[in-house]
């Protein structure tokens, strides 16, 4: 599966400050650390950062309990695009821990742009996202904080390969307030079928074939969800 993790940024005019910035701080080898950019469009960046480590490892031989040291040099990769708006960072197939990426970028700004975590409204999306597909389903579901009493909250995973589950959720809880963590669903779109899986911090996993297709459609909609905010 192919991942997507989008921030909302708030980039206080400072969009173009970061991406001059990020095309001038090109990888080396000597400094370990850097940018290669892919392209650039108004309003948009498509590039990479790149890191390098050294890690010294020791193995002990077991006859001899001598050590030998080696080292080994590890290249961490980030994909990602930057857009002037709101939806402004787009990492794709991001590793475990993108905090230093992300701390680069606002340094970039002098620290005048804000980077949060999206927080998506996912009962709300799947109301806008069900009419921009020619069929739409979901098939799991996972929700949390659900109020079964003034103290006590659960959470609740679902899932139906054969028919849509959200009505029978719905069903189910029967009015108790509750917050869609993630879903996953089975679209069909110009006669193009396949799944996704969206989550209420904006992480997207689907198949790499279907980006052309799914991205503008789930984005556009979650700018218009942001717009509303």
């Amino acid at each position: 599966m192919y991942r997507i993790r989008w921030f909302d940024v708030t980039w206080n005019s400072k969009y173009n400050t970061v991406v001059d910035a990020i095309i001038s701080d090109v990888y080396t080898e000597e400094k370990y650390y850097g940018f290669t950019s892919h392209k650039r469009r108004d309003d948009f960046l498509g590039a990479s950062y790149i890191s390098k480590k050294e890690i010294e490892e020791s193995i002990e031989n077991p006859l001899t309990n001598e050590s030998t040291t080696y080292k080994r040099i590890i290249y961490e990769k980030t994909l990602f695009n930057l857009e002037n708006n709101q939806l402004g960072i787009e990492l794709i197939n991001p590793p475990r821990s993108i905090q230093q990426v992300l701390n680069t970028f606002a340094s970039m700004s002098k620290f005048n742009i804000t980077i949060k975590p999206l927080n998506l409204d996912l009962l709300k999306l799947i109301q806008l996202l069900k009419f921009q597909f020619d069929y739409f389903e979901i098939h799991a579901i996972e929700c949390s904080d659900i109020h079964i009493s003034k103290n006590t909250k659960v959470k609740l995973v679902a899932k139906n390969d054969q028919c849509d589950v959200f009505e029978d959720i719905d069903i189910f809880l029967n009015k108790k307030k509750y917050i869609i963590d993630k879903i996953k669903c089975s679209f069909s779109i110009k006669e193009k079928k396949s799944i996704f899986e969206l989550s209420n911090n904006g992480n997207l996993k689907t198949n790499k074939n279907n980006l052309n297709l799914l991205l503008p459609i789930i984005k556009d909609t979650i700018r218009e969800q942001l717009s509303t905010q």
